[in-house]
């Protein structure tokens, strides 16, 4: 994936804005499709209800991201396409076996939680003490901590990754578990750097200064191609996860592929 970006740096304007806009066109589409099918899905049990909710969001992620993308803010979208993925690498977790997947995110939420009582952290943990006093925060943070310890225990007999810790309830972990270790060191790296240092937007502005093209307007191309490839790469993955959970949509799917098969010929 990672040479994926590379070669888009050797993209043609006069190509690219055809592949922009009609990928755009393609993947917003079949994101509006998905949204209308979340909405029909019946879930059966507490993992489904899960994986439901997980999907909404991945879905309306990877909606905002495009918006961005159309209003020529692609590197603003790549903020919101590292959330997706980390999204997605749960959603995923949970369409391959999504009641032992729930202790995982049982333990994230118990982790989440006791952070607030431990770090006493506001506003939250304020509001604790305003409903419960100080010696009932207190009691109820230590439920909590016990609650979390079980939890912990449970995740790790499941995945032992874990290591009854909740410092290993971490998004390598979960792509460990989802066997997705090379995405992480690949596409989730390249986000994150994105979003926080942006080293590798530093090391192509120099080349770019270099050879005297304007940066400002080259990165925006590249984020762009990068959001919209890997939008496409989301949905095709999420369309298999939905099938694997409430079977497949041969409709949906097609659809989907005939679009794909569109913006290839052009």
């Amino acid at each position: 994936m990672i040479i994926l970006f590379y070669i888009i740096l050797r993209i043609q304007k006069k190509n690219e804005d055809v592949v922009i806009i009609t990928m755009y066109d393609a993947v917003g589409q079949m994101v509006a499709k998905v949204h209308v099918k979340s909405t029909m899905l019946v879930p059966r049990n507490t993992a489904e209800r899960v994986f439901v909710l997980y999907l909404d969001r991945l879905l309306t992620l990877i909606e905002s991201a495009l918006e961005l993308v159309n209003g020529d803010d692609a590197t603003a979208a790549t903020v919101l396409m590292r959330s997706a993925l980390e999204c997605y690498v749960d959603l995923y977790n949970l369409s391959r076996d999504g009641e032992k997947y729930l202790l995982v995110l049982r333990a994230m939420l118990l982790e989440n939680r006791s952070a607030i009582f431990h770090f006493k952290t506001q506003p939250h943990y304020g509001y604790f003490v305003e409903e419960l006093g100080e010696s009932g925060a207190l009691k109820r943070g230590k439920e909590i901590a016990a609650q979390l310890k079980t939890a912990l225990k449970d995740a790790t007999d499941v995945y032992p990754v874990i290591r009854y810790s909740p410092r290993n309830l971490t998004i390598l972990n979960r792509f460990r578990i989802a066997d997705m270790e090379e995405r992480y060191h690949t596409e989730y790296t390249w986000l994150s750097m994105e979003t926080h240092n942006a080293l590798e937007s530093l090391l192509v502005e120099e080349g770019l200064r270099r050879s005297g093209e304007m940066f400002d307007e080259a990165q925006e191309e590249i984020s762009a191609s990068a959001v919209l490839h890997l939008a496409t790469g989301f949905m095709v993955d999420t369309l298999k996860c939905i099938a694997a959970v409430f079977g497949p949509d041969d409709d949906l799917t097609r659809g989907f592929l005939h679009a794909l098969e569109d913006v290839e010929s052009d």
